[in-house]
């Protein structure tokens, strides 16, 4: 099975790449996406993740069992990261300020408005 190995011309333009989706995401750090933020964030550092393991870490030249075990790796990540997600959306969320919570007033009633006056 000889395989053949990816020139210097493609190393470059991956480089390039990379060099772009970085300053991207830079870009994107400055500009309100609102929710869209980490998704877009995570996106861009996926495609980089892909990049790198491709052809960096010679995956192109690899046999096919090597890239199947790598597609795996992402989809098993990406199902922990969405069980992670579904748990941290579906927690109850604490109330600041309530009694008997942490950050809440207590019996004086100062909690983290100021001092305790007697």
């Amino acid at each position: 099975m000889s395989e053949r190995p990816v020139s210097a011309g493609v190393y470059v333009r991956v480089f390039v790449a990379l060099i772009v989706l970085a300053s991207v995401s830079f870009g994107l750090s400055f500009v309100h996406l609102g929710a869209w933020s980490p998704v877009v964030a995570l996106g861009i550092a996926g495609l980089k993740a892909v990049l790198i393991a491709a052809f960096f870490m010679h995956l192109v030249e690899q046999a096919s069992i090597s890239r199947w075990f790598f597609g795996l790796g992402l989809i098993l990540a990406a199902i922990l990261f969405v069980m992670i997600s579904a748990d941290v959306l579906t927690r109850e969320r604490p109330r600041f300020g309530q009694p008997g919570t942490a950050f809440g007033s207590g019996p004086s009633g100062a909690g983290l408005a100021g001092p305790r006056t007697r």
